[in-house]
């Protein structure tokens, strides 16, 4: 029998939500204490838990974001580390947590709802209403091999002084897209964390010493990639030299500038 069904309520829930989430995912140590010592992850009312006796079977992480899209502000609310106890699976404990879940996020006023999950599992979500997409459309820019001249251009890590900085080019280069989630100082210090975590590098730009940009990418791919002015674009093709020996993947809307430049 079901006690509870809710938010967290108190710390000895959001622990054993942590240890839950802790036994289901094989993230590695580091990146589980990324996701649950953030401050905003361990928030009461961003775990929605199923109990039994005391004893939590069941969490779904909620992060509430701002998303802006023109003019219009919209609250949206992600779902991720969905996970129900090992002995506790096939006891229909999972649709009862989904369907609360949702319920309590219509209530609250959330404009939309999406859910991070594995792809080889949307059609278990897909009775929620949840329909499987995937990322930016893909660019790949072919790199010749002739040698040109790059020394200007530098590649250096980011500082807590270039946090504003990164923070003014993803306005410029992303506000335009069809979701552009709102990130704060403290949202982009998560990120930096979490990308190095996973292995990705993001990383300042700099022209003739001057900062232009910042770029986040690993291998050949490029999952972000933005920079102060215009003008800088006609540099791409340099700065893909310099980083990449074979041709560049990236991750990019139709909207952004990189799409009017190259």
């Amino acid at each position: 029998m079901i006690d509870y069904i809710g938010f967290c309520k108190n710390k000895s829930e959001i622990q054993q939500a942590k240890n839950l989430a802790f036994e289901n995912f094989r993230d590695t140590k580091a990146l589980q204490n990324i996701f649950w010592n953030d401050v905003d992850n361990l928030k009461p009312d961003s775990i929605y838990i199923i109990k039994q006796k005391d004893v939590v079977l069941g969490l779904i992480r909620v992060v509430a974001r701002i998303v802006l899209r023109g003019k219009d502000k919209l609250k949206i609310c992600g779902l991720s580390h969905i996970c129900i106890k090992k002995n506790y699976r096939k006891k229909g404990l999972l649709n009862i947590l989904m369907t609360g879940c949702i319920e309590t996020l219509k209530e609250r006023g959330f404009d939309f709802i999406y859910l991070i999950a594995r792809k080889k599992v949307d059609k278990m979500y897909s009775k929620y209403g949840f329909i499987g997409i995937s990322s930016y459309e893909k660019k790949i820019l072919n790199l010749d091999d002739e040698n040109t001249n790059v020394n200007k251009l530098k590649i250096i890590k980011i500082g807590q002084n270039d946090i504003n900085f990164i923070r003014q080019c993803y306005l410029k280069n992303y506000k335009k897209n069809l979701f552009f989630f709102y990130r704060s100082a403290s949202r982009w210090k998560y990120l930096i964390k979490f990308f190095n975590l996973y292995k990705k590098n993001i990383k300042l730009i700099k022209f003739d010493n001057i900062r232009i940009g910042y770029i986040i990418f690993k291998d050949n791919h490029v999952y972000e990639y933005g920079l102060i002015e215009s003008k800088y674009f006609k540099l791409t093709i340099l700065l893909f030299k310099k980083l990449f020996k074979k041709n560049v993947i990236i991750d990019i809307d139709n909207d952004h500038k990189l799409n009017e430049n190259i």
